[in-house]
């Protein structure tokens, strides 16, 4: 069991009562462990983008725990075009300096029990009993072009939320085209640009038996000297082959998330089905953020998640008509949440206007590179983000540049500020250093290790902790378990 690995412990209680907003001061890699005052540490991990901070914590700790001069250590998970992790080690810290995504602290001396320990095991998810299976409907918005006629990721989503739901419909958007005419951002064009997509339609409706689906014309891209939406210069152009067609191209991408959306509308409307959450998918298998793809033992923990806090989600609508139509009548809630849904309306609150990641190892669970892949939340967070672009498409290009983004990353810097300018928060780590952990993930990402820390009550550990609306407690199994 990882909570009880001495390790774990250790960072768990460095991050709850020793560490502070900011750092000790700018370090390069290195440094003298036995006569320096200062250095960082270099963190071998596949990516920042893998990193929670539990996990950067165990791994910065062990290293500080074997240099004779880290008194100090410094840990930061930031931005800065695309993420990076910091791991650094001084001797004294006088004089902290505050700055966004740092955090310092002492770390303690008992450095002969804790130095010769291994790195904990490989990641284990947290596993808890299921909870029951919900009667409420969830919308699979699917959009983007085909790629290929080949689409496991979105049936094993659809297999996923069937288990856990009594009702889940698809919704796709598609392109008459299997693949974009516009260039892609690594410089080459895509080599199913000019062929029909209509085969792959056809046996994609047999297959997913979807709820609706459409099919739209791309047209021509812009031509190269097309100007901006702000009327300034495409300043980075040359960075990703950013300029008028890469634009255009996202544009397409919006247009059809847009596009399953509005297909889920005409459905509610037509039969008075309401959907308690939606979750965006894209048909060509990238389904956890723009990383490596989600392995089958990942889809039931990130089930299970959406299950948790769609609970949530249906709390808010209409008792009488979610999960009704050709799924059954459903209700508003199950268990323990139906005396919460008393009014026939939508109520406003925090979490309508939230929107989850798919990534189980994604820094930030929408906002950051390729993170629009998929994502879920309540439907009203959904089409407040997307009616943003419809509507001042322009004046979230003028934003995200005002704000320093990297334009030429469309979705890191394009889908934050709308969601901004929409009032819809994208939901990153529950817990950073010092906060309280809570010990249910409805306020969390569905971040594995944020999980994991999450569901984690006590450091000495594994005790009895609240899941949903239920006292459980919680176990932990391998991650190559199989489900």
């Amino acid at each position: 069991m990882r909570g009880s690995h001495p390790l774990t412990r250790a960072a768990l209680d460095w991050l709850d009562h020793k560490a502070r907003p900011g750092h000790c001061g700018a370090t390069s890699i290195g440094g003298d462990c036995l006569t320096g005052s200062k250095g960082s540490f270099k963190l071998e991990h596949g990516g920042a983008a893998t990193f929670s901070w539990l996990e950067l914590a165990e791994r910065c700790l062990v290293r500080c725990l074997s240099c004779e001069r880290c008194h100090f250590m410094t840990i930061a998970i930031i931005r800065d075009g695309l993420w990076a992790v910091d791991c650094s080690w001084y001797h004294s810290c006088a004089h902290p300096t505050l700055a966004p995504g740092f955090y310092h602290g002492a770390v303690p001396r008992q450095r002969a029990a804790v130095a010769p320990l291994p790195m904990p095991p490989p990641f284990a998810w947290p596993e808890v009993p299921p909870l029951p299976r919900s009667a409420a409907a969830i919308a699979l918005q699917m959009s983007g072009h085909m790629q290929a006629c080949s689409y496991p990721s979105v049936t094993s989503h659809l297999a996923a939320c069937r288990a856990r739901f009594a009702r889940c419909d698809l919704f796709v958007h598609t392109w008459a085209s299997m693949a974009p005419a516009t260039i892609h951002w690594s410089g080459r064009h895509h080599r199913a640009r000019n062929t029909s997509s209509a085969p792959c339609v056809r046996q994609l409706k047999t297959e997913l038996r979807p709820a609706a689906v459409a099919v739209d014309e791309q047209g021509a891209p812009p031509a190269h000297d097309a100007p901006p939406p702000d009327g300034q210069p495409w300043t980075e152009r040359g960075a990703f082959q950013w300029g008028p067609e890469r634009y255009w191209a996202y544009t397409m991408t919006l247009r059809g998330m847009h596009g399953a959306g509005q297909l889920r509308r005409r459905l509610e409307r037509r039969d008075g089905v309401r959907y308690a959450a939606a979750l965006r998918l894209r048909p060509d298998d990238h389904a956890d953020g723009g990383f490596a793809g989600l392995k089958q033992a990942d889809y039931a923990p990130l089930w299970d998640c959406i299950r948790a806090k769609t609970g949530r989600y249906a709390a808010k609508l209409s008792p009488h008509r979610v999960g009704a139509g050709a799924g059954g009548v459903g209700t508003a809630t199950d268990g323990a949440e139906s005396a919460t849904a008393t009014n026939t309306t939508a109520v406003a609150s925090a979490d309508q206007f939230e929107l989850v990641g798919c990534a189980p190892t994604a820094v930030l669970s929408v906002g950051s590179t390729g993170n629009d892949n998929c994502f879920f939340g309540p439907t009203r967070a959904m089409d407040a983000l997307l009616r943003t672009f419809e509507r001042n498409a322009s004046g979230v290009y003028a934003f995200a540049k005002a704000r320093g983004a990297s334009l030429s990353r469309a979705e890191s810097a394009l889908l934050p500020a709308a969601a901004a300018m929409a009032g819809v928060r994208l939901a990153s780590h529950a817990y950073v250093p010092g906060s309280p952990r809570q010990p249910t993930p409805v306020s969390t990402s569905c971040h594995r290790d944020d999980l994991r820390l999450l569901l984690l009550p006590d450091a000495e550990g594994l005790e009895p902790t609240e899941y949903g609306s239920h006292q459980r407690r919680v176990r932990i199994h391998s991650h190559e378990k199989s489900e």
